[in-house]
């Protein structure tokens, strides 16, 4: 009977600790932001691939042109040296009646050097709006359109 009570008591810990590490699916919103993540840190890591792996082949912008034309500008903007470093100041994410995600938000933006972000000034600080429409591709999350607006 302890025997048997043991193994049950070992089997019930065995699956709790199964269930607590099993991995589990984020939801499209947590996606949506971990895909804007990366595509900062593909600016900053100068790796215009990671940037463009979230963008639609559909991509279209008022403010930015198609994929082709957003392609070019994140090359010119990585090869004019120097590091490039965007942050998210706030952003939500809300859901669109067609299943899509909108992504709203205020961005920083600054060319960095050796001393990092710590030393740009206030001058070379850019503050963008950009609402970014988001739509699930064969499971993953891509940008199939946005618009860009600097603030003042």
């Amino acid at each position: 009977m302890r025997r048997s009570l043991a193994l049950a008591v070992a089997a019930l810990a065995a699956a709790v600790a199964i269930y607590a590490l099993w991995p589990r699916a984020s939801s499209p919103e947590e996606q949506v932001r971990a895909a804007v993540r990366q595509m900062e840190d593909g600016l900053e890591s100068r790796d215009a691939s990671a940037v463009l792996e979230h963008v639609s082949e559909q991509f279209h912008s008022s403010t930015l042109g198609d994929r082709t034309e957003l392609r070019q500008l994140v090359l010119a903007q990585l090869l004019r040296g120097g590091g490039l470093r965007v942050v998210t100041l706030q952003a939500e994410v809300r859901a669109e009646l067609d299943g899509r995600l909108r992504w709203v938000g205020r961005v920083a933006a600054a060319r960095v050097g050796g001393a990092g972000l710590a030393a740009v000034t206030e001058a070379e600080l850019q503050q963008f709006h950009v609402d970014a429409l988001f739509a699930d591709e064969h499971g993953k999350w891509r940008v199939q359109e946005a618009s860009v607006t600097p603030l003042q």
